[in-house]
């Protein structure tokens, strides 16, 4: 006798472990900081650009931005979905935890590149640089790109975490195998090698760096990077006090240098070059160092964050306080009390201030 259609169907529902749940994306509401609308019995695809991309019940393919996206809830994926909860409730070692297993789950790469950003503001809120890190050597193997883009703030000077994370990223480079990926690593290692103040490893980071880049710069996105690769050349010759090396590299980066702040800073070394050449007693050097250090603070000062105005209002109070100009270099420190408030900056301008001899 054959058995019967209905228990045909409960016996592959019960060996398949119940009828297939669908993922879920929640969106931000208006206000962008409360749930808005959900997307359930949807099936999550991929990350196309700035999107994420999934299929409805009905079949059709839809994408929503992901800055928009409140939480997702993926069926085949409990790790994330235990990750994205955890987040939402600012349990922040929990979502960690859940992030880190999706990045070292070696799946869908769309996943990795939604779960990292979300780990390295959660490590950022624990001061976990180390899962930081791991987000990022995890992000450069499946998209080189979107990871340079979202590199982690590096701990304080002296941190313990600098000495792993250099172990770490000189082994993740080295087990690169595309170009990409291995420069990605390598661009983060030469900044933890200068904040280690590690001059023969950032030297050798940036060879390798320049060897990847090749000779051909015809290529503007190639081209680019050299220039950013020299950048870096110049940042390992500033921390050791080669200013003609820190001129030579920046000449050969700033044409190509396009990003506002990448631009401050070339001008904020070249300005330090400059101030670094120039002998005691030559006070017209000294004061076109001064000036080139304004540039800075006149190009920059409206710009997202004022890269390196800080550093550039400094620089030019020890270049007047050099020739004599104690006032002036008063001035200017006072200046970066008021406009840089709690910042280190501010701090050291206040220490300058202190030491000064009161205004005749």
């Amino acid at each position: 006798m054959r058995p019967h259609p209905t228990i045909v169907a409960f016996a592959a529902i019960f060996l398949l472990g119940g009828p297939a749940r669908a993922d879920e994306i929640t969106v931000y509401s208006v206000d962008n900081r409360t749930p808005g609308t959900k997307f359930d019995n949807v099936s999550v695809l991929a990350i196309r650009g700035e999107n994420v991309v999934f299929r409805t019940s009905g079949g059709e393919e839809r994408e929503r931005p992901l800055k928009s996206v409140f939480k997702l809830a993926i069926n085949s994926d409990l790790a994330l979905t235990a990750a994205e909860n955890a987040y939402i409730d600012k349990q922040w070692e929990k979502a960690i935890d859940g992030y880190q297993k999706v990045v070292r789950g070696g799946g869908d790469a769309w996943k990795t590149v939604y779960a990292v950003p979300r780990l390295l503001e959660a490590a950022e809120k624990t001061k976990r640089f180390d899962a930081a890190l791991a987000g990022y050597i995890g992000l450069a193997r499946v998209d080189a790109v979107a990871a340079s883009a979202i590199r982690p703030a590096l701990p304080a000077k002296g941190s313990k975490f600098l000495d792993d994370a250099a172990k770490d990223l000189d082994i993740a480079a080295r087990q690169a195998v595309k170009a990409p990926e291995k420069q990605a690593l390598l661009s983060l290692l030469l900044d933890v090698q200068l904040a280690r103040a590690d001059q023969t490893g950032a030297e050798a980071t940036v060879d390798q760096l320049l060897t990847l880049a090749g000779p051909n710069t015809d290529d503007p996105q190639l081209a680019g990077m050299v220039a950013g690769i020299r950048l870096g050349q110049a940042r390992v010759a500033f921390e050791a006090k080669r200013w003609l090396e820190v001129t030579k590299a920046i000449d050969a980066a700033a044409p190509r240098l396009i990003d506002p702040k990448l631009q401050a800073e070339a001008l904020y070394l070249r300005a330090s070059a400059m101030l670094g050449v120039a002998k005691a007693d030559d006070k017209p050097a000294r004061m076109d160092a001064a000036i080139a250090f304004m540039r800075v603070v006149a190009h920059f000062a409206d710009t997202e964050g004022k890269p390196f105005v800080g550093q550039s209002l400094l620089g030019a109070a020890d270049a007047l306080e050099s020739v004599g100009d104690i006032n002036a270099a008063r001035t200017l420190c006072e200046q970066t009390i008021a406009e840089l408030p709690d910042t280190p900056h501010a701090t050291e301008a206040a220490r300058r201030v202190a030491r000064f001899p009161k205004k005749s």
